[in-house]
């Protein structure tokens, strides 16, 4: 029982305090990435909760278009929790974080299937990031790390004639580098 008052009076400490920075935000933006030999470009929103100056918690949800390349996906998609941490700065304010989520993968066009090859689905990965906020311009690099994602390609479909199935292994790890725009977040106006 003392252990939980303890910790009650700890958390309301730390909430009790005063922020410079407004408590929650919205980051849009987009970027280039780098997966094996190929290239994409990543498109994220990510909203986030300042638990203090320091320290914020966000959900990201991101899709990477893949152009060009072999044996890797066209388009991953992902939904995922993070945590940053902020070092303090005036007008540059940089942090480090990571994050874990969902990963899912497909060869074709979002909504369009031709069935011929098909990847693992929900595939938990992680990703450490670093990066800078800049007034509402939000500048950072992660890498994306999942375990190898199961590809199944030929003809999966029953008596629809000749045609081996194959299964592979895929690496779809990558590096994405990203600039966005924050919305909210920013510091507080002193009266």
């Amino acid at each position: 029982m003392k252990q939980l008052v303890c910790i009650a009076c700890l958390l309301l400490s730390v909430a009790s305090q005063a922020q410079e920075y407004k408590k929650f935000k919205v980051g849009i933006g987009a970027g280039g990435a780098a997966i094996h030999s190929a290239g994409g470009s990543a498109f994220f929103i990510e909203p986030a909760y300042r638990l203090n100056d320091n320290i914020a918690v966000g959900f990201k949800m991101e899709a990477l278009f893949v152009l060009g390349g072999t044996n890797i996906p066209a388009y991953i998609g992902s939904q995922s929790i993070n945590a940053q941490y902020y070092f303090s700065g005036r007008t540059l304010h940089p942090f480090v974080g990571a994050g874990a989520g969902i990963y899912n993968m497909n060869n074709k066009d979002l909504f369009l299937c031709d069935c011929s090859s098909n990847y693992e689905k929900n595939i938990v990965g992680f990703y450490p990031r670093v990066g800078f906020d800049y007034g509402h311009l939000t500048f950072n690099i992660e890498y994306n790390f999942m375990p190898p994602v199961k590809n199944v390609s030929g003809s999966i479909i029953p008596n629809s004639g000749p045609g081996a199935v194959t299964v592979k292994m895929i690496n779809a790890n990558y590096m994405a580098a990203k600039v966005g725009l924050s919305v909210g977040g920013g510091k507080k106006k002193k009266p």
